[in-house]
């Protein structure tokens, strides 16, 4: 059990990936443990952008777990999408502001000369 709470999603790794790994290594874990307590054990140990998608609810199943992790992967995939597409925005929002900063640096030396 100490190795299944260390076990982490790794970064670019699929939820789906991620449960079939965390999975295989319950096979080799006492049988004492319950589904529903590795179950969420793996929730617990998925990537922080996927815990706050899902919320709290708790899970009782692989085949819950996974689904509800894929809805919240396409919700950060859009986001992300969303941030990207609005990072020209602010590029051109500080070239603006770049423009408007030296306009007054030449106004400035023009009054002081």
């Amino acid at each position: 059990m100490p190795t299944l709470l260390t076990t982490k999603q790794k970064k670019g790794e699929s939820i789906k990936a991620f449960v079939e790994r965390f999975w295989s290594m319950t096979l080799r874990c006492p049988s004492g443990i319950s589904q529903s307590t590795l179950v969420e054990t793996c929730r617990h140990n998925l990537q922080t952008t996927l815990l706050a998608q899902i919320g709290v609810e708790e899970f009782r199943t692989w085949k819950q777990l996974v689904q509800q992790g894929e809805q919240a992967e396409e919700i950060v995939a859009r986001v992300k999408a969303e941030e990207k597409d609005s990072k020209p925005t602010r590029q051109i929002d500080a070239t603006h502001s770049r423009v408007i900063f030296s306009a007054k640096k030449i106004r400035y030396s023009g009054n002081r000369g």
